[in-house]
């Protein structure tokens, strides 16, 4: 059946619809799938670098404003004169100090953390700061910006490197300008900044919440030197470590911006990365990869449930249309089927289609119907033809047979009328012992009959008593569910008497407690209670043998509850082997039923063989007369048997000629017969 559903043309032309339409999806669904990864992830790539030049710029504009701040301060006017005149003089101007000393420390409040410290160095140590003098006198001509800002003969501002802070352990980046003599050109000290990059940075490396992005900033080295996750400033460096960071790192150095990838913290990540010539230092813009792949799995999922949803629509509009072209060729398949068996009463075919397959129906209710008039004429025809040819070939071989045995008959009967006359003085002798017999059996019949009756009768008589013993069966039944029923009933009661003995129980164990209770309010009386502490000991006996007769009747419910199940139990398997029973004798009645029928149709059969041997023996008191006149007629034959003999020959062979001819046209009829019995109207 399976095999014949995938073979019909209805499957073929629904498969290969869906073929047809599942394949170019799934090209098409391959091909999106990998042009959108390849465009989320281009998204995403250029969204890091975007962001990563954008952190770039800010980070430069915040140092450009820094380097401006060292610029203007090392400009100042007074600054310059007091350090001309302390370079001439070696004499520092107490007043003068105080007021650069405080606009210093003024400059570093209003930072608000962004300076770690303010000071102005000469001749390589601090001369004045912004924290009250605490750092004045630090030498800081080992400093690695101390050296290029006084070579450089340009006077630019000089932005170290980040460096952790001696005082807070942080990143510092130290912003120093030269204060310049303005007639001889010359060094006078160095303004410098040391800015903390945490404060600096920290509205830069803030993580974007909508694209999950981060950002960190490298040293040069490597080194993490602003994050927004502390644990990793100034710990995490990427040319130290292992695995991807390294290689990661080796991709910064030989290329100033790109793509990378390391793993964060357990999770692979994508990263932008840009450098800053200024600042010597790195922009590393990074995401999870999980958090944009998740974003592809999101489109694929959408794309796929939009693909099964097409695949469905179509796959149901193709299965319509595919039923609808197809269903009228299997009615078409039908009626050719049943027209080819040699069935023609196909009346219509159910086809309303205005197509090629209607006319082609239209088509075959026109071919049945002139079979079905052609087949009747030719069945009309062949009928009245065997019917003809039949009456001609009986009526020849019967005139045939005729004369031949009237010719036989006669010839015989010439030579033969002594033996007949003999032969019926024999059987003159049979038929009266036949006769005889004929008596004698029919009385024996006579008697079969009666047995017959007296079966017949004692066949009844079982048959009421199985009756009888099938409702005694249904009575047991019905007594036995009852009895079932009532002990059911009696195990209900005992378990409520067995709750009612455990509340007398429950009452008893507190009578009990009361009794004792009582009996030590009495001992504290004292022999004023003495009298209540009798009572109190009568009660809490009674107590306890109220409690032990709940005990005794707890033990008896429970066996009365065993015996009940038990009971309850014996009734169900009685009632079962009862219902058995019952089956049992049902099924005797019906073979008494049988028993009984089967002896009246021996009664029956009996009473016809009775019947027939009283008619055989009047039969036989006929066939002796009838006999003794054969034994008369059979002389006449003989003396007219010859005249006919010679007339019988002729007609013999006549006949014999038609039935040959005869024979011939039925059995041409009989094959045209047989065809179109093939047909059906």
């Amino acid at each position: 059946m399976i095999n014949r559903v995938i073979r019909s043309l209805f499957a073929k032309v629904f498969l290969v619809a869906i073929a047809c339409m599942i394949v170019p999806m799934l090209v098409s669904m391959f091909f999106v799938n990998k042009y959108s990864a390849s465009v989320i992830e281009k998204g995403v790539t250029d969204s890091l670098k975007s962001n990563a030049v954008e952190k770039k710029n800010q980070v430069e504009l915040a140092f450009k404003g820094l380097a401006d701040v060292a610029k203007t301060n090392a400009s100042d006017a007074f600054i310059i004169d007091f350090l001309k005149e302390f370079n001439v003089t070696q004499q520092v101007d107490a007043l003068k100090a105080k007021r650069i000393a405080d606009n210093l420390s003024e400059k570093l409040k209003k930072s608000n953390g962004l300076y770690e410290n303010i000071f102005i160095s000469y001749n390589g140590s601090i001369f004045i700061d912004g924290i009250d003098g605490k750092s004045v006198g630090h030498k800081n001509s080992d400093e690695p910006w101390f050296n290029p800002i006084m070579s450089d003969s340009n006077h630019n501002v000089y932005i170290a490197d980040p460096v952790a802070s001696p005082i807070s352990g942080l990143p510092d980046m130290v912003v120093a300008c030269p204060v310049v003599d303005d007639v001889s050109g010359r060094v006078l000290a160095i303004f410098t900044l040391p800015v903390e990059l945490n404060t600096l940075t920290k509205s830069i490396v803030s993580e974007n919440s909508e694209m999950k992005m981060n950002t960190l900033i490298l040293s040069s080295s490597g080194l993490v030197a602003s994050s927004n996750d502390p644990e990793k400033i100034l710990k995490l460096d990427f040319s130290k470590e292992q695995g991807d960071y390294k290689e990661f790192y080796n991709q910064l150095k030989k290329s100033d911006t790109g793509i990378g990838y390391f793993t964060l913290d357990g999770a692979k990540c994508i990263a932008a990365y840009v450098k800053s010539d200024k600042l010597n230092m790195y922009i590393v813009t990074y995401m999870p990869i999980s958090e944009y792949i998740s974003e592809l799995y999101k489109l694929r999922g959408i794309a796929i449930i939009i693909l099964i949803v097409s695949i469905l629509i179509a796959g149901f509009v193709i299965f319509s249309l595919a039923f609808r072209l197809t269903k009228p060729l299997g009615i078409l398949e039908m009626a050719a089927h049943r027209i080819a068996s040699g069935d023609l009463s196909v009346s219509e075919i159910k086809v309303t289609t205005q197509d090629e397959l209607g006319r082609l129906a239209k088509a075959f209710e026109s071919m049945v119907g002139n079979l079905q008039s052609l087949t009747r004429q030719i069945s009309g025809s062949s009928e009245q033809i065997a019917a003809s040819s039949e009456q001609l070939t009986a009526s020849a071989e019967q005139s045939a047979q005729a004369a031949n045995q009237v010719a036989t008959s006669i010839s015989d009967t010439a030579h033969g009328v002594n033996q007949q006359v003999n032969a019926v003085t024999k059987a003159l002798t049979l038929v009266e012992e036949i006769t005889t017999e004929a008596q004698e059996e029919a009385a024996k019949t006579r008697d079969v009959v009666d047995i017959a009756k007296r079966a017949v009768s004692a066949a009844d008589e079982g048959n009421k008593s199985v009756n009888t013993a099938i409702s005694q069966m249904t009575n047991i039944r019905q007594t036995v569910d009852t009895s079932a029923q009532v002990i059911a009933e009696l195990g209900e009661r005992s378990k409520e008497i067995g709750q009612i003995v455990e509340t007398i129980s429950g009452i008893a164990s507190q009578t009990n407690l009361l009794a004792l209770n009582a009996a030590i309010e009495a001992a504290r009386a004292g022999e004023q209670g003495r009298g209540f502490a009798v009572v109190a000991e009568e009660v809490r006996r009674l107590a306890e043998q109220s409690q032990e007769a709940a005990k005794k009747i707890t033990g008896l419910i429970t066996n009365i509850q065993e015996k009940t199940n038990e009971a309850v139990s014996a009734m169900a398997n009685g009632t079962q082997e009862v219902r058995r029973g019952a089956e049992v004798v049902n099924q005797a009645g019906k073979a008494f039923g049988d028993i009984n029928g089967h002896v009246q149709q021996v009664a029956e059969i009996a009473q016809g063989a009775a019947d027939g041997l009283n008619q055989l023996e009047a039969t036989s008191r006929n066939v002796l007369e009838q006999i003794r006149e054969t034994e008369q007629i059979s002389r006449d034959i003989a003396t007219q048997s010859q005249t006919i003999a010679a007339a019988t020959e002729e007609q013999s062979a006549s006949m014999e000629e038609i039935a040959s001819s005869s024979q011939h046209l039925a059995n041409l009829a009989e094959k045209l017969q047989s065809a179109v019995a093939k047909f059906k109207f």
